[in-house]
């Protein structure tokens, strides 16, 4: 054996006493290997950096809601109506009977006595509900007669601005002149009749006024004025307003008291028109339209001056509509022969329109232009009745579905600018020789014209 084998063999057998002494034993070492911790990405939100911009954008938003907000809710308190210096004396006038606030009132009677005082005066957007009452004005004269129709001054009733009155089962009567039954001026004031009944006796004395921007609504009501320059209904101003509704009554009896005397919006359905010594109606511009009503004229004009007729149209931009109504002169009067149905005098740009009425009269003359401009559409009519106008006039004339036209157009050759126009229904007989201008005929051989015997002249040439 080598001595140093044997050396290092002892050195490890004293390496081992001395350990097994010490008592130290190596255990082997256990390695636990833990599982792996994954690490989740954290989600980083970037939260969008607000710009001045939009800050300010938001800012002005939220001012701009706030005041649009205080605007609507001022405008609900105060209702932003500005009047007119004339409707604040109507809002002014002195009355017996003045109410500032909603009310009803039931079985009243209302008579004022003195001098330009009304009745019952209606303001400050007070709502009033009148059941089972007679209003009238009996005593008081008024100091000036021009007021009537632009303030109101004496009438029996007086609805100012903001302000509404409701009339049911209500009678209302005024006997001296000068006293309109009821007057409506200004924004949002408003009358509604029902089952209701106005009369006026005195000279002047309308029966219902609507002023600026009024409105009147009635239904089952009955107006009549008894004398001279008393129309049953006047609407002053082109915002002037009025529905008349289920079997409304109106008569007039003198002259200059047509039953309508107009520049506003006046639509009828379902009434009854008689005006004994003037007019059915006056119409100085605005809208005027009646449905399924019954017109009857039986007065003629005060002015001789005038021609004698069922409508008087003056002024700007009319339009007039008139459908499944019967219009009629009275036979027994001896103008009967003579009226007019239409009378234009300086009326620019009216359009009448004609449909499915009925015209009697015994004149013949459908209507008259004096420096007027005029379109006439007749729908499903049979008219006997001519067409005449001066030089400074013109017109075009339209006849559809059906439509008869029996009579002549510009006789006397006076108007240089007459257009006619005839679909495949309708037919042109002549009564007297016809001067137009333009023909427009969906009949090109106009077999539909049935001449007698008269000429019908386009711009001097005969076309038979």
């Amino acid at each position: 054996m080598n001595p140093e084998q044997n050396n290092n063999e002892f050195q490890s057998a004293e390496e081992r006493v001395m350990m097994l002494q010490n008592n130290v034993v190596e255990q082997p070492t256990e390695v636990v290997t833990e599982a792996p911790v994954i690490e989740q990405p954290q989600r980083v939100i970037k939260q969008p950096k607000k710009s001045k911009k939009a800050i300010i954008i938001a800012v002005i938003l939220i001012l701009i809601l706030l005041v649009l907000g205080y605007i609507f809710l001022f405008k609900k308190d105060n209702d932003q109506i500005i009047p007119t210096e004339t409707e604040k004396i109507t809002s002014n006038l002195n009355a017996s009977d003045v109410y500032i606030s909603s009310k009803d009132v039931s079985l009243a009677t209302i008579n004022p006595t003195k001098p330009d005082q009304s009745g019952l005066l209606v303001k400050n957007r007070a709502v009033v509900t009148v059941r089972d009452s007679k209003i009238f004005k009996q005593m008081g004269e008024t100091s000036d007669s021009t007021k009537i129709t632009e303030t109101g001054l004496n009438s029996a009733t007086v609805v100012s601005y903001g302000s509404e009155v409701k009339f049911t089962n209500t009678k209302t009567e005024t006997t001296i002149d000068y006293a309109n039954g009821l007057f409506i001026s200004g924004e949002k004031a408003k009358a509604n009749l029902i089952d209701s009944e106005i009369q006026t006796y005195g000279y002047g004395s309308n029966g219902i006024v609507v002023s600026t921007k009024g409105y009147l609504e009635t239904n089952h009501v009955t107006i009549i004025t008894k004398v001279k320059a008393a129309p049953a209904v006047v609407l002053t101003h082109n915002q002037s307003t009025a529905l008349l509704t289920e079997n409304t009554m109106i008569e007039t009896n003198g002259s200059s008291s047509p039953a309508f005397k107009t520049k506003g919006t006046l639509t009828g359905k379902s009434i009854s028109v008689t005006s004994n010594g003037s007019r059915i109606a006056e119409i100085e511009g605005g809208i005027f339209t009646l449905t399924d009503s019954m017109l009857i004229a039986n007065g003629a004009p005060n002015n001789p001056k005038e021609n004698p007729s069922a409508f008087l149209i003056e002024g700007e931009e009319s339009t007039i509509k008139i459908t499944n109504s019967n219009i009629n002169i009275n036979r027994r009067m001896p103008f009967f022969n003579t009226a007019i149905i239409f009378d234009l005098n300086n009326a620019t740009n009216s359009n009448i329109t004609l449909k499915n009425t009925t015209i009697n009269q015994g004149s013949k003359q459908l209507m008259n232009l004096t420096n007027s401009k005029a379109t006439f559409n007749a729908d499903s009519l049979q008219i006997n009745g001519g067409i005449t106008l001066d030089n400074n006039s013109s017109i075009t004339i339209n006849l559809k579905n059906n439509t008869l036209l029996m009579g002549n157009i510009n006789k006397d050759n006076t108007s240089k600018n007459v257009t006619l126009k005839l679909d495949k229904t309708s037919k042109l007989i002549l009564d007297s020789d016809t001067y137009i201008t333009a023909l427009e005929n969906e009949n090109p051989d106009n077999s539909n014209i049935i001449c007698n015997n008269y000429k019908l002249y386009i711009n001097g040439v005969s076309i038979n």
